[in-house]
């Protein structure tokens, strides 16, 4: 469904394409609707206060 929900909120996540080029602004939100994206692979940076350091997740978004 393109929606992207975290377990706890986030102070900081934002979506890169595979090149590193930002494709969605940062937010503090816990979900993200990624339905306006093309598919692609994308870099999710992603922090909360329970883990203010966490590795970028890249993710796949299929579209048909």
């Amino acid at each position: 469904n393109n929606i992207l929900t975290f377990s706890s909120p986030a102070y900081h996540v934002a979506v890169y394409n595979i090149t590193g080029n930002l494709v969605m602004p940062p937010t503090t939100s816990q979900s993200l609707d990624l339905s306006h994206l093309p598919g692609g692979t994308y870099i999710i940076r992603y922090a909360s206060h329970r883990n203010p350091n966490s590795m970028p997740t890249t993710i796949k978004i299929f579209k048909r």
